[in-house]
């Protein structure tokens, strides 16, 4: 069976503070849902965040995909790929409020530095 997002991908109203990390830390931002769709919350990797930087909608891409599966969204390859290259700051916060709703909080890096209660 098919699951929905939690949050439409415009939801990035939800929090203001996640909002204001995805702007100012993207790289970090996509690295931390990365890891914690590998279930490690709170957590930022190096690596990911240059890959993030070199290849952002790539990368943000990849990140969906996996939270896609992941959770089983429904949601296609097409789909995933129009909306990384043409929305892909929404979709940050879309990515954050998911994870966290399902359990796994990504962690902030400036404003967000304790888990939503």
């Amino acid at each position: 069976m098919s699951a929905e997002w939690k949050a439409g991908i415009c939801g990035c109203c939800i929090n203001a503070s996640t909002c204001m990390d995805h702007i100012f830390c993207t790289p970090c931002m996509v690295s931390r849902h990365w890891m914690a769709v590998d279930d490690q919350r709170d957590t930022c990797s190096a690596p990911i965040c240059c890959a993030a930087y070199c290849f952002g909608p790539f990368i943000l891409l990849l990140t969906r995909r996996k939270i896609v599966e992941k959770y089983n969204i429904d949601e296609g390859c097409i789909g995933s790929l129009c909306k990384c290259f043409c929305c892909g700051g929404l979709l940050m916060c879309q990515h954050h409020y998911e994870l966290t709703a399902q359990g796994t909080w990504p962690g902030g890096q400036l404003c967000e530095k304790q888990p939503p209660m």
